[in-house]
């Protein structure tokens, strides 16, 4: 792909915003070439609970306006039962003292609940309607959805960028975690996250208590099981699952749903969040003729924000192609 026109793109990373990276991009005309370093169960999209909500990410005012075009997407794939979205009710509890996030009274079927509707220990709770994303139904669906719309797929385990930007002048980052060094950015660091996947009929409507007193406590419903969280230790990095915390979360989920037994309990699974104060989504121009696009750093929303900085990918790989087109800019 060496010298090639301003329309192809390289993508690096295979998790759920490299995907959608690529999918926007070849719907937009670009020749997309995706590499990956292996098979998606290893990427930390494949841990999540994956319920659309804005959670460990920033800056607010940007987060919201990618989650928003995200949600759209969500909703309109939610029709299609192969992509592993559904939507799902349920509620997020909170304390008295702790106002709820302004998104949430925005979403179109959200009601902040009466106060006979109230638990005991909680001073509110807002109902809501939104996606839930079965990641080991969506996650091999979106790429195959890319494989339709032209991709191709490369395994290729990189040491630099460097080595991206040889063979294309377009390459897009969504390296995650991995960016820490592959671009030596010391704002990244890992956000440790272990869930728990239990029997399929557990619960029909999911529960968010990030604020609970014994800790950040969600139940969230899929296709095939349940998944119990959870956790989040910043720089914490080993993957081992803690016996520890899988007792502690399953103690948390049964103050919300009393029947869960320990022999419910099918899998646990442990993935590291690229934690970053904010999600870094930029183009920078590395060498004459090449431009880096930067797409990582979505702490613990990489789902919730995937399509809306796919979208702002787009834009900034057109205005690279429009800058070499009109010679701004060189391709060689």
């Amino acid at each position: 792909m060496s010298d090639v026109p301003p329309t192809h793109a390289l993508v690096v990373g295979s998790g759920v915003s490299g995907l959608a990276c690529a999918l926007r991009l070849a719907r937009a005309g670009f020749v997309v070439e995706s590499w990956e370093r292996g098979d998606v169960a290893r990427e930390v999209s494949s841990v999540a609970a994956a319920i659309w909500y804005p959670y460990l990410t920033g800056p607010r005012d940007q987060v919201e306006r990618w989650a928003r075009e995200t949600l759209r997407e969500f909703n309109e794939l939610a029709c299609d039962s192969a992509s592993g979205v559904r939507l799902r009710s349920g509620i997020e509890w909170f304390p008295a003292g702790v106002e709820p996030p302004d998104f949430l009274r925005d979403l179109p079927e959200s009601r902040e609940l009466a106060p006979a509707e109230l638990r005991s220990d909680r001073a509110r709770g807002i109902s809501l309607r939104v996606p839930v994303i079965d990641m080991g139904v969506f996650l091999p669906w979106l790429r195959a959805r890319c494989v339709e719309a032209g991709v191709r797929f490369v395994r290729r385990e990189i040491r630099s960028l460097d080595e991206a930007l040889d063979v294309c002048a377009l390459v897009v980052n969504c390296t995650g975690l991995a960016a820490r060094e592959l671009v030596h950015d010391a704002e990244l660091f890992a956000i440790r996250g272990q869930v728990l996947r239990v029997t399929v009929d557990a619960t029909e409507t999911f529960t968010i208590d990030e604020h609970g007193p014994e800790g950040l406590c969600y139940i969230v419903p899929r296709i095939h099981d349940v998944v119990l969280g959870g956790s989040a230790t910043a720089g914490r990095e080993d993957l081992a699952p803690d016996p520890r915390e899988t007792a502690e979360i399953l103690a948390r989920a049964r103050r919300h749903q009393p029947g869960l037994r320990d022999e419910d309990v099918i899998a646990v699974k442990v993935g590291l969040r690229p934690g970053r104060k904010s999600v870094r989504l930029e183009a920078e121009t590395p060498r004459p003729g090449r431009t880096l696009i930067h797409d990582y750093g979505h702490g613990g929303a990489g789902v919730t924000l995937c399509f809306g900085c796919a979208a702002e990918v787009v834009r900034l790989a057109s205005a690279h192609a429009h800058a070499c087109e009109s010679g701004r800019v060189g391709t060689a």
